[in-house]
């Protein structure tokens, strides 16, 4: 008893391994927030399926399944194996591949009706490659933040509301270049070029910003913050003026708008986390 006693007594706290100390982190949360949030933005936010179909339970059960799938496979795939933003890009695109390509078919049917005028123009060999570019670019948008990546440069990344700006701008070019360019150029090749250039260049800029000190939780969140508004700014549009006579637009505004506010509470927990790490 008394040669027990004594070997405890030259144990220290330190010495105990830090796996019993610590409390398993509870992972389900932030699952299923991504499970979410991955047909939400893409489908609801933009109005591509409007609210009143997206909480549709079928609607729901099938964007769930395909977005959120997607989403956390990709993400599981590039955290286990170490992967890098490379491989993001290639799985972002197979993403929009599979999905508009090969599940949903609207690359190829010209009947699609959210083609428009891309159901014939920069139509060849029966893909319309305006579509198809366009959602290769969304693939690799919708999963930009899912990654962290060594950082080597020593340059800062570029100020909050400079991200916020650009991530604007980028996707009002992108839609501009859809919806409005075909109506001005008879022939496709100029549209289809601003487009490989568009994914290009945000591939490039992005990975670049990502190995600077500095790419955490918050550059991140502010340029998603900048491609948002867009949608936020046009979800009045696409309610009020143009009225679809496909899909019933009501409740877009309101959406976007709550949406819009939840990123705003949540630049301030993630501004208030990060000064608290730094102090």
């Amino acid at each position: 008893m008394a040669r027990t006693s004594a070997y405890y007594s030259y144990l220290h706290i330190s010495d105990i391994p830090t796996q019993v100390l610590s409390r398993p982190q509870r992972t389900w949360t932030a699952l299923l927030t991504l499970f979410l949030l991955a047909p939400i933005i893409p489908e609801m936010i933009t109005g591509s399926t409007p609210p009143l179909m997206f909480i549709n339970p079928i609607s729901l059960l099938f964007e769930t399944g395909l977005y959120g799938s997607g989403a956390i496979l990709i993400r599981e795939l590039v955290r286990r194996r170490g992967l890098g933003w490379s491989s993001i890009v290639l799985l972002g695109a197979a993403y929009g591949i599979l999905e508009e390509g090969l599940i949903i078919t609207s690359w190829f049917n010209p009947y699609w009706p959210d083609l428009g005028k891309l159901a014939y123009y920069g139509r060849v060999f029966d893909t319309s490659w305006i579509w198809a570019v366009g959602f290769v670019w969304l693939g690799l948008h919708a999963r930009k933040s899912e990654y962290v990546t060594l950082q080597t440069e020593a340059r800062p990344v570029p100020g909050l509301w400079k991200l916020r700006l650009l991530g604007f701008a980028v996707t009002f070019a992108f839609f501009f270049n859809a919806w409005v360019l075909p109506n001005i150029f008879a022939f496709p090749l100029i549209p289809l070029l601003i487009f490989f250039l568009i994914v290009i260049l945000s591939w490039w800029t992005i990975n670049q910003w990502a190995k600077r000190p500095g790419w955490d939780a918050q550059p991140r969140l502010a340029l998603a913050t900048g491609v948002l508004i867009f949608f936020a700014l046009l979800a009045p549009l696409s309610e009020f003026v143009l009225h679809s006579s496909r899909k019933n637009m009501i409740g877009l505004t309101i959406v976007n708008l709550a949406f819009l506010l939840g990123l705003i509470l949540l630049a301030r927990v993630v501004a208030k986390r990060v000064s608290l790490e730094q102090g």
